[in-house]
Order: structure tokens, then C-alpha cells, then sequence
């Protein structure tokens, strides 16, 4: 890790790293924010100082400060409100909320942080006990659009010494102290206790952050080639590809895929191995936050139980289409038609359970019949069936019962698509 500790280098480095134009940098009132925002003003970029108020105990102290800070960089201020209620996981919950307002009030525009070395080498150890892999391990990046870190090569003790140094204003956030917070209680009691036995950390787990976020860089390339598709609120992984690359490259994929598709809480190692292991084994898993992998035909599926399922029934016009649920339902001339409709209103309505529909030689349950066609366990219960009278006389897409169906061309043709 190249080292940039003096206040010039730092500004050159930012030079670099940061795009040209505008900047949004997030303003906390401590040490750190303040020498970020002084590295961005002197690296030449308009800056608007944004200040997250919380509405916690410490918001008025902080707030102070920051506006301060602004007034000493000559640099806009904006105080941007995200309160947030007192309860559980407040951690992650204060820093999504920051992030969202951050997002918000940038809007579009580069976002820089005042993440020091040592906030590296903290959250590289959170990820490690929380079994994440390389991805994570690899730390935070300098530049991960929106965000920018020009502090990142600089230790917490180093960027208070030039704060100090150019007299910025700053305060430190009592909140630091809260061990109700996972990274306080990592950093006042774990870390003194492992320094004490091994010696300074900081600096060898920044460093192997930078060596991992080299081999995430390739990883993530590979990872390109198993593609991936969304259907019906569900995200499909293709097994095949899945088994056949490297299980470090489709453990990354998986990692990746679950990111994107369950959110910040989601890709843990449980869930990927879930997902790896049905891929190759078949069945279905139960994933975290309640969705559940499966395996559907040559695909891996991720969803939480299908569809929600239509209410009631809905008129089917012959000819026309018509909406149902998440589906287009469509009776209309084609040459591929083989739907001769009855006489009457036909409808359309789930399918209930000991529903049959009339094959050549007896009747069938339209559960055999959806499962027999390849139609995904999570759509099933919200697949429509046609209703003539009290009798089912079409799965669309699946079935026609006999006394519906005609030659090739000389009736309607009666097509299911599903809507985005």
C-alpha cells in the first residue's frame, strides 16, 4: 500500500482519484471528515458539505461543528435530516439511512468519505467474523462510484494530526464510545487486545485489503461469465455454469448475484453454499430473509414464493386479451390456433385445489398438468385456468380439454406471457 501521509501528497492523490467538476463531501464533525473535505477543496473541486443529522444526542454538537468547518473551507453547507428511530440493528440502520440521504442530495454527483486506514482495517476484520469472502475482505474501494475515500492510505491518528495542523475545526462523536455499536466494541476492546499481542494491525490489514481487492478485481471478471436473468420477481442462475467453472469463480457469482437481487443483507456464506448446493444437487434451499433457492429446469431460482395470487375472476373476451395477475392472457386469431371456444362467458381464476381438466382418456389435476409443462413451482399458484360454466376448459400455455380443441389453424390461438 503506497503510502501518502503528508498533507501535499494527499492532495495529489485526490487529484487523481476524484472526477472532475462538483463533489458532495459527507461532513460527520469529526477529525476525519474535516481533513477529506480539506484534501477535496485543495485537490481544486467545488465542494457542497453535507452534514446527515440523525435527531441522536450528539446531532447538535456535530452539526455545530460542520457548519463551522464550512465556514473555514469557504465551501456551501447543507444540513440534510434523517432521523432515526431507537431500536435493533441500529448501526446498520443509521448507515443505510446516511447513505440514501447522501445519495439523494448528490444526485449523481461523486460522494467523498473520510474512511481512514483504520476504518479499513476494522471493517476487513467485521467481514472476516461474519464469514464473508474475498469480496469482503477486500475492504472498502478508493473508488466505488459514487463513493471516493482519499483517506484511505492515511491513519485515524494521522488525519487528526492534519486536522490539527490547518486548525479545522472538529469534534469527536460520543457515539463513538456506544458499545452497543459492533465497530466501537471492536475497536476499544478486541483490537488493544490483538495490538498487544501481535503488534500494530492496522497497516498489515489495510495491506492485504489492497492485496485481496487485486485478486476480487480478476474474480469478479470471471464471474462475467455466468449470466443472469430476472423473471417474474424472481432471479434466475444457470446450474450448468454454475458446476462447470471454478467454484471460487461461482461462489463469486452466486455472492454477487445475491447482493444485487436481496440486498445489503444478503450473499452471506450460508446463503451462497445454499445456492451452490442446489445448483449441483437439485431440491430447494431456505435462504435468509425468507427466500428460498430451487432449482427450476437448468436454472437456480431465488424468490419468495412466486407471484401474489389474483383475487376473484376475470372475464376472458373472444376474441381479446386480458390482464391477470402477473399475466397477459390472450384468445385471438393465429395459425396456430387450436382453441375452438364454447358458447357463453369463459373466465379466468386460479387454479383451487382438486382442480381437474378433461384429457382424451379420464381427467387430469391441473397441478399434474402445470408440473408435467415445466411451469416454475412459484408460478403455479397464480397460473390461470379457463373457466366455461363450472368446467376448466384450458390451462393457457399448458393444456386444451378435447372438447376446446380443434385443428391446427382453424380456431384461436390462446397464449400466456408473462409481464415484466
Amino acid at each position: 500500500m503506497a503510502r501518502t501521509r503528508g498533507l501535499n501528497g494527499l492532495v495529489a492523490a485526490a487529484d487523481r482519484l476524484l472526477p472532475d467538476g462538483d463533489v458532495v463531501v459527507a461532513l460527520g464533525g469529526g477529525a476525519d471528515s474535516a481533513t477529506a473535505a480539506l484534501v477535496t477543496v485543495r485537490a481544486g473541486r467545488r465542494v457542497l458539505g453535507v452534514f446527515v443529522a440523525h435527531a441522536t444526542a450528539s446531532t447538535s454538537l456535530l452539526g455545530e461543528a460542520t457548519r463551522r468547518l464550512a465556514d473555514r473551507l469557504g465551501i456551501e453547507h447543507l444540513e440534510v435530516p434523517a432521523p432515526v428511530d431507537a431500536g435493533g440493528d441500529l448501526e446498520r440502520r443509521l448507515r443505510e439511512a446516511r447513505r440514501a440521504a447522501l445519495r439523494e442530495v448528490a444526485a449523481g454527483r461523486p460522494i467523498v468519505l473520510g474512511h481512514t486506514a483504520d476504518d479499513q482495517a476494522e471493517t476487513v476484520l467485521l467481514h472476516l467474523f461474519r464469514g464473508a469472502g474475498v469480496r469482503g475482505l477486500a475492504g472498502m474501494r478508493r473508488a466505488d462510484p459514487p463513493w471516493y475515500r482519499p483517506l484511505l492510505d492515511l491513519s485515524r491518528a494521522e488525519a487528526r494530526r492534519l486536522a490539527e495542523a490547518a486548525e479545522l475545526p472538529f469534534v469527536d462523536d460520543p457515539m463513538n464510545d456506544d458499545p452497543r455499536f459492533s465497530r466501537n466494541r471492536l475497536r476499544r476492546r478486541l483490537l488493544p487486545i490483538v495490538e498487544g499481542e501481535v503488534g500494530p494491525v492496522t497497516g498489515v490489514l489495510a495491506a492485504t485489503a489492497d492485496r485481496l481487492a487485486e485478486v476480487d478485481r480478476h474474480l469478479a471478471a470471471a464471474a462475467d461469465a455466468v449470466p443472469l436473468r430476472r423473471d417474474a420477481g424472481a432471479l434466475l442462475l444457470p446450474a450448468p455454469v454454475l458446476v462447470a467453472v471454478e467454484p471460487a469463480v461461482a461462489a463469486y457469482a452466486v455472492w454477487r448475484a445475491l447482493l444485487g437481487h436481496l440486498g445489503p443483507q444478503g450473499g452471506t456464506a450460508a446463503d451462497v453454499a445454499a445456492v451452490l448446493e442446489v445448483a449441483r444437487d437439485g431440491g430447494r434451499r431456505q435462504l435468509g430473509g425468507g427466500f428460498l433457492a430451487e432449482r427450476e429446469g437448468p436454472h437456480v431460482a431465488i424468490h419468495r414464493g412466486g407471484p401474489e395470487r389474483p383475487e376473484g375472476e376475470v372475464e376472458l373476451p373472444v376474441p381479446g386479451r386480458c390482464a391477470f395477475g402477473p399475466f397477459t392472457v390472450a384468445a385471438e386469431p393465429g395459425p396456430r390456433g387450436r382453441f375452438a371456444p364454447p358458447p357463453g362467458p369463459l373466465r379466468l381464476r386460479v387454479p383451487r385445489p382438486g382442480d381437474r381438466i378433461a384429457i382424451r382418456e379420464g381427467r387430469k389435476t391441473v397441478a399434474d398438468a402445470l408440473a408435467e409443462a415445466g411451469v416454475p413451482r412459484r408460478l403455479r399458484g397464480a397460473w390461470p385456468v379457463v373457466v366455461a360454466g363450472s368446467s376448466i376448459v384450458a390451462i393457457p400455455g399448458v393444456r386444451l380439454a378435447p372438447q376446446v380443441a380443434t385443428r391446427p389453424g382453424s380456431g384461436l390461438e390462446l397464449t400466456i406471457e408473462r409481464r415484466p
